[in-house]
């Protein structure tokens, strides 16, 4: 089985167009519950840096043309509310996030 979410740091696990508004979501999944640790922070680092490069350097306009000018956000699809520490890194790479134009935002989805 081929790794995902926080597992593959170097994976764009899904990129939709939102239900609510014209604005190019990409969405990261939490594919395992928090457990506070320094390696799940540092995954979720990771994998953020991938997903801002993947929307400023380029290839979100080149895989999706027809959205390229749209705003974009990173969603950060929990199955479970994360830990303090998650919470501060989001916070932070949140106003990174914004300098380089779009958004980082947790949304809950509870899985069957």
């Amino acid at each position: 089985m081929q790794p995902k979410g926080l597992d593959d740091p170097s994976m764009i696990d899904m990129v939709r167009l939102s239900p609510k508004e014209d604005r190019i979501e990409l969405i990261m999944c939490q594919t395992r519950p928090w457990d506070g640790s320094a390696r799940q922070v540092m995954a979720l680092q990771e994998k953020w840096q991938n997903y801002v490069g993947f929307a400023i350097y380029g290839a979100l306009g080149r895989k999706y043309p027809d959205y390229a000018q749209l705003p974009w956000r990173i969603v950060l699809d929990c199955q479970s509310e994360p830990d303090a520490r998650i919470k501060e890194f989001i916070r932070r790479a949140n106003e990174e996030t914004a300098k380089q134009g779009g958004d980082f935002v947790i949304e809950y989805t509870r899985r069957k």
